[in-house]
């Protein structure tokens, strides 16, 4: 044990309330550390840095606090505790779509639980918000700063994929009295085949792959649709050339969609026009492979013998 010397009579006598030297010479002089009040009193005092095994004990104690869920939040709430509350505030705003509050919500999250699992979380909330308010580009610029900061979080994926679901989104559809989607500007479609493209790519074994795969199959579609657009626009304004060469670029870039026949057949028209039969020849053939029973291969027939 440690013990310092103990007091005597004779050094200290209570007169009065008052602690005074004996022979009444006055108050003592108290260290620093007697006047301080317990909250700004230091635990290591020289003492307990003399004494090795009080110092052991202080540390064991604090080691205990920390194992035990870390510094305390509210009514006996751990910190993780008081986060994981936060973040299902946020969620149910999200849920009830009551979007400004849940992005205040999750911003409170990760502002003041900085150092739990919940404050990334709640970045991705927040992306969330965005998406489901169907505010695209600052879904997109959110979640790609999610994946920027966080790129080892089990939650990657899942953010990447909604960087290609928001540009899918974007794509035109074929309301009614609007020209078909195919014969309007595609920057969208084509941002979208990227995205797609850049997903399965790197998350293509995901939870998500299906799915990408089968949005990307519909873009797909719909960029080899519009290809065939402008290729009929242009055999209607006497272009073989350009019918030749945006046909081309449909067939070499898209051939597993289902316009392909179509193209080989405006394809083999517009070199026959610019007198290169035997490449038209070779179209035809195609043709009659990819689809024998077609009203094109049946057109196309003559032209093989």
């Amino acid at each position: 044990m440690c013990r310092g010397r103990p007091l005597k009579s004779t050094d200290l006598e209570k007169r009065g309330g008052n602690l005074m030297l004996a022979g009444g010479l006055g108050p003592p002089r108290l260290s620093r550390n007697l006047l301080l009040s317990p909250m700004h009193r230091s635990p290591f005092s020289p003492r307990a840095l003399r004494c090795p095994a009080i110092l052991l004990s202080m540390l064991l104690t604090a080691a205990g606090t920390t194992a035990c869920g870390g510094r305390q939040d509210g009514a006996g709430q751990t910190y993780t505790e008081a986060a994981e509350e936060a973040y299902a505030r946020a969620e149910r705003a999200l849920s009830r779509r009551d979007f400004p509050l849940a992005r205040e919500r999750f911003r409170n999250v990760y502002q003041t639980y900085p150092y739990s699992r919940f404050a990334a979380l709640s970045e991705l909330g927040m992306a969330d918000t965005f998406f489901e308010e169907r505010s695209w580009a600052r879904a997109v610029e959110a979640y790609r700063r999610f994946v920027r900061f966080h790129p080892t979080h089990e939650r990657v994926s899942y953010a990447s994929f909604r960087i290609a679901q928001a540009y899918y989104r974007q794509m035109p559809r074929d309301p009614f009295l609007m020209p078909p989607s195919h014969e309007r500007s595609l920057g969208t479609a084509l941002e979208a085949h990227q995205a797609l493209q850049s997903f399965l790519a790197e998350h293509g074994q995901s939870e998500f792959g299906e799915e990408a795969s089968e949005l990307l199959a519909s873009v797909r579609a719909r960029l080899a649709r519009h290809e065939l657009y402008v290729a009929e626009f242009y055999m209607r304004r006497g272009n073989p050339t350009a019918v030749a060469d945006r046909t081309g670029y449909l067939i070499e870039r898209f051939p597993e969609t289902e316009v392909v026949p179509q193209a080989l057949f405006l394809s083999a028209r517009a070199l026959l026009e610019l007198g290169e039969v035997p490449a038209a020849r070779e179209r035809l053939q195609r043709l009659v492979e990819l689809a024998p029973d077609s009203e094109l291969a049946r057109r196309a027939a003559p032209y093989l013998h």
